[in-house]
C-alpha cells in the first residue's frame, strides 16, 4: 500500500464482491447482504462509480470476467466468495455461544463488522491504516455508522495491538472476543505474526476465537506456491506476500503460540460445506489460502 493512499487490493477485493454478486451462482454462495452492503459502501465512500456498475452488471464484461476466472486464474474468484463466507459463518457462530465482542484487523472494505453491528447490540471495533480506514469512515457515516462501531485508523507496522486498542476504551481484554485477520498475515514477515498472536491473546479473554487466512509456503521456502498471476498484481500494487505456512505446520505453530486449531477446512470440505448444496460441486476452486479458525488456550 503506498503510504497515504488507501489499499489498492482492499478496493479490488470489494469491487469483486460486488461483481460476485451480480452473478447467481456466486450471489447464492455470499453471506446474505455482504454484495449490497459494500456495493453501497463503495458508492457512499466515491470508490464504485454508477458507469463501472453498469459494466459489471453487463452480460459481456461477466462472460470476458468468466474467461479470466477460467483460464488466468482459475477458481480464485469462487475462492475468495467462499473465504468471505467461511468467515461471516465462523464469526456468527461464536457470537452465538457467546462471545461479547469483535475485533476486525485491517478489514479493508469488507462490511462484516458493519452488519454484525446493525443486527448485534455487542461492540464492534475494527482497526486499519488510517488511508483505508478513513475512506472506509466516510462511507459508512453516510450510510449511517452504528454506535457500537468503532473504526480506529492505525498504522500496525508502527503501533501494537494492544496500544491500538486503547483508542477503543469499551474494549475489555478480559471478555472472550472474535478476533479476525483475514486477508492480513500473508503481508507480514514471520516476526511480525507471531507478535499480532501473542497480541491477540492478552487483547482477548478465555474462550476467545481467532480468525486468520493463511497462504502456503512450499518446501524451498517459496510463499504463496501456485498464486503466480495474484502474487504478481499484489507486488505491483506494493503490497507484496511476505509470509505462508504449509498446512501441516499450521497446528504446531498455533500451539507454540498460545492458539488451539479449532477449524481448517480442506478444499473437499469447502465443497462439502457450500458448494454441493447448491448444486455447484462440480465448479473448479482454487483453494490458495486456508481458512484458520484457534481458540485461545
Amino acid at each position: 500500500m503506498r503510504k497515504g493512499t488507501p489499499s489498492r487490493t482492499a478496493i479490488k477485493v470489494a469491487r469483486g464482491i460486488v461483481w460476485a454478486g451480480e452473478q447467481p451462482d456466486l450471489a447464492s454462495l455470499l453471506p446474505v447482504g455482504a454484495a449490497d452492503s459494500i456495493r453501497e459502501l463503495l458508492v457512499a465512500a466515491g470508490q464504485l462509480s454508477p458507469w463501472q456498475l453498469s459494466l459489471y452488471r453487463s452480460a459481456g464484461f461477466q462472460a470476458l470476467g468468466g474467461l479470466m476466472e477460467s483460464r488466468v486464474m482459475p477458481g480464485h474468484l469462487l475462492s475468495g466468495v467462499l473465504r468471505k463466507r467461511w468467515v461471516d459463518d465462523a464469526a456468527r457462530r461464536a457470537l452465538a455461544d457467546g462471545v461479547q465482542q469483535v475485533l476486525s484487523v485491517g478489514a479493508g472494505l469488507d462490511t462484516l463488522c458493519y452488519r454484525l453491528a446493525r443486527e448485534d447490540p455487542s461492540l464492534v471495533v475494527e482497526l486499519d491504516h488510517p488511508a483505508t480506514s478513513g475512506v472506509k469512515r466516510a462511507g459508512l457515516e453516510a450510510l449511517g455508522l452504528p454506535k457500537n462501531m468503532q473504526l480506529i485508523g492505525v498504522d500496525l507496522a508502527r503501533v501494537g495491538l494492544v496500544e491500538a486498542l486503547a483508542g477503543a476504551p469499551s474494549w475489555s481484554s478480559s471478555r472472550p472476543s472474535v478476533i479476525i485477520a483475514e486477508g492480513v498475515l500473508m503481508y507480514l514477515d514471520e516476526a511480525a505474526v507471531v507478535a499480532f498472536l501473542a497480541a491477540a491473546r492478552e487483547a482477548s479473554g478465555p474462550g476467545s476465537h481467532l480468525l486468520l487466512t493463511t497462504v502456503g509456503r512450499d518446501e524451498r521456502g517459496v510463499v504463496g506456491p501456485g498464486l503466480g498471476a495474484v502474487k504478481l498484481m499484489l507486488a505491483m500494487a506494493g503490497e507484496p506476500l511476505r509470509w505462508g505456512i504449509a498446512r501441516s505446520d499450521l497446528e504446531p505453530f498455533l500451539s507454540a503460540n498460545g492458539w488451539s486449531l479449532a477449524d481448517c477446512p480442506s478444499s473437499d470440505e469447502l465443497r462439502s460445506r457450500y458448494l454441493t448444496p447448491t448444486g455447484q460441486g462440480a465448479r473448479p476452486l482454487a483453494h490458495d489460502q486456508d481458512f484458520v479458525q484457534a481458540i485461545r488456550k
